[in-house]
């Protein structure tokens, strides 16, 4: 870390041992992942008590990242919203190794998350969401981390229901096929690794749209859209624009901490830098 302005992390870490790291020795570190709250909130804690000097930007690309910014705008537009809808895309065809697949294996498997889940049963959630082309309407299933994670800042105590889409039809079918009958928690791995045994030769470019909402009293009350082609691509230039900005913030204004995207930057000030890119933040009919 002492080589270099600003570190960029893509492991997957519930502990964030190179944040603490980083934060304890004066370092500026970005994790790309979906933090546990839980952890997010103890490196907030030992940084404040132990006034560390390092710099964490946690839950920092695409999704999540600038889907960070976006909920805390409409929040922002509309605060008397009461909830919180989201629904992303998981893009198995963009996925090469397994990484990708135990987070949506993971996920998809684990009941009594978020709300978006019956609690009598082992079932999931489904929503209807009103995608716009190429993708159009799908139904989605329920899909949460472990707890309130990375949206957690900016949600406040508005209840988040995420729901997910699989970009693979027949897959996608199997998984609504088996909602009903509860036994998502009893689906194996191996479906979800069919053809991602070799590493593609260039960046993958399939669709991708990823939905926010907010609603008041079930009603919505604004939705955004967050677009763009090729899921790993496009993590990437988002990762590269937060960097930039976070090196700035910690450079010019002497930020310290540990911080989310929406506590130092705005949607209307990255949007521009993410068009450039490719990723664009498209409102939608409600």
């Amino acid at each position: 870390m002492s080589a270099a302005d600003l570190v960029v992390n893509a492991v997957p870490d519930s502990g964030l041992v190179a944040e603490g790291m980083a934060m304890a020795t004066g370092r500026r570190i970005m994790n790309l992942g979906t933090a546990p709250h839980s952890s997010a909130r103890n490196l907030r804690i030992r940084a404040a008590q132990q006034m560390q000097s390092g710099a964490v930007l946690l839950n920092a690309g695409l999704f999540p990242g600038v889907m960070n910014l976006v909920v805390a705008e409409l929040v922002r537009q509309y605060p008397e919203a009461d909830e919180i809808e989201i629904a992303i895309c998981l893009p198995l065809s963009g996925m090469s190794g397994p990484a990708g697949v135990n987070f949506v294996h993971e996920n998809l498997t684990t009941i009594g998350r978020h709300g978006v889940y019956d609690y009598r049963s082992p079932r999931h959630a489904t929503l209807a969401v009103p995608f716009p082309d190429p993708i159009g309407r799908k139904k989605c299933f329920g899909f949460a981390e472990r707890d309130r994670g990375w949206i957690s800042g900016v949600a406040g105590a508005r209840p988040i229901r995420s729901y997910a889409y699989v970009d693979q039809r027949w897959l996608h079918s199997m998984i609504l096929a088996l909602n009903p009958l509860g036994l998502l928690p009893y689906v194996p791995k191996a479906p979800f690794l069919i053809r991602r045994r070799t590493v593609p030769q260039s960046p993958s470019a399939e669709p991708i749209v990823h939905w926010v909402s907010v609603k008041k009293n079930g009603v919505r009350l604004a939705a955004r859209t967050v677009e763009c082609s090729g899921v790993y691509r496009h993590a990437a230039s988002a990762s590269l624009v937060l960097a930039e900005g976070f090196l700035r913030a910690a450079t010019h204004s002497g930020l310290t901490g540990c911080v989310n995207p929406e506590e130092i930057f705005s949607l209307g000030e990255l949007e521009g830098l993410l068009a450039k890119e490719g990723i664009r933040v498209v409102p939608q009919d409600c």
